[in-house]
């Protein structure tokens, strides 16, 4: 079975990408952001690139 993607929040993201290069996801672990994503980037043909929050610094 394939997992669920929440199409109302692929719809918010897709529309996003449109207007700006960057979207950043936040949430809780498992929630399925990393899947939302790989969804879109299928449908959209293109490539994501993720960055975890946990590598994210301010120099």
């Amino acid at each position: 079975m394939a997992p669920h993607v929440d199409r109302r929040m692929a719809r918010i993201v897709s529309d996003r990408l449109a207007e700006e290069p960057e979207v950043a996801l936040q949430g809780p672990r498992t929630v399925g952001k990393s899947t939302l994503l790989a969804e879109i980037a299928r449908c959209l043909e293109d490539r994501i690139f993720v960055v975890p929050a946990d590598r994210l610094w301010d120099p």
